[in-house]
């Protein structure tokens, strides 16, 4: 495999953290929008170097800036130790009837097993699942299974969009460029929102959608008129494939650890998805 270099500014590491973006896209439903025209801001400036991760030190109120990795098959798997003792800002979670789970997660700028480096509280923002399970793993899964299928390497960067004071970020731009060939090109604002809640980004306070009149305009969104596509609701689940067995588990199950990494991948959608797909549950955990 020919052996690639790449390409990085200090200055595209040296961002400061909790950075506000010059623009700011409105939700009108969609998940994800094109952002700068698809055009990445990764520098022109060619410097030799290994598979890295770099984290933007927190600001003075806690939050997470830029993340900016070079991703390959060398780091692209590694043990996960617990997150439960993190807390990023604005982690003020609660429980709605429609959602599986809890609103918040705690969402890695850059995910775990593609680094190994996903416990730094400098890596976890406070992200909706509608975010965290929708657009992200959609790309997580994308970059996955590229590397995992051509060993190749991916530039890729990750910038939460903090506005003023606020603990919790409108969305994150998600950029990424697959570095010996041309297949992966993205740039993309991808929404941290939640269809039914209405979300308080200065504190991360929630409440209910149909309570959004008794709220501030400026804080909070509302999203009663919205087309959201059925696959973002609690439908959506994140499962783990064997893809040469060709079967899915839950990601707790006991014998995801002995599936292969060149195996293994991540998915985000439904068990009716997977069947389609040729895919069979596991007989233990019956996803």
């Amino acid at each position: 495999m020919k052996r690639a270099f790449i390409l990085v500014l200090i200055c595209c590491l040296l961002i400061p953290p909790a950075l506000a973006l010059d623009v700011h896209p409105a939700f009108t439903g969609s998940p994800s929008v094109i952002y700068n025209d698809g055009v990445q801001s990764f520098s022109d400036v060619y410097i030799s170097g290994d598979e890295f991760v770099q984290y933007s030190p927190r600001d003075e109120l806690g939050r997470v800036g830029p993340a900016v990795a070079y991703l390959g098959p060398k780091r692209f798997q590694a043990p996960r130790e617990t997150i439960s003792n993190i807390t990023p800002t604005g982690f003020k979670n609660s429980k709605y009837d429609f959602i599986p789970g809890a609103l918040y997660h705690r969402c890695h700028l850059i995910a775990h097993r593609m680094t190994g480096s996903g416990e730094y509280t400098e890596n976890l923002f406070t992200g909706t699942q509608f975010l965290n399970l929708g657009v992200m793993k959609k790309i997580e899964g994308q970059i996955a299974e590229y590397i995992t299928r051509t060993q190749h390497h991916v530039l890729y960067k990750v910038t939460p969009d903090f506005m003023n004071l606020e603990l919790v970020c409108r969305g994150v731009v998600i950029e990424a460029k697959s570095i010996e060939d041309d297949e992966i090109s993205i740039c993309i604002y991808a929404f941290n929102v939640q269809p039914g809640v209405i979300i308080d980004y200065a504190t991360g306070e929630n409440a209910l959608s149909q309570y959004a009149m008794t709220m501030p305009d400026q804080s909070y969104l509302a999203f009663e008129d919205t087309e959201i596509p059925d696959e973002f609701f609690q439908e959506v689940q994140l499962y783990v494939l064997n893809t040469n067995r060709k079967r899915f588990h839950k990601p707790e199950c006991s014998s995801v650890k002995d599936i292969k990494p060149e195996n293994y991948q991540d998915y985000a959608g439904t068990r009716e998805e997977l069947i389609e797909m040729g895919y069979t549950p596991c007989g233990s955990c019956n996803p």
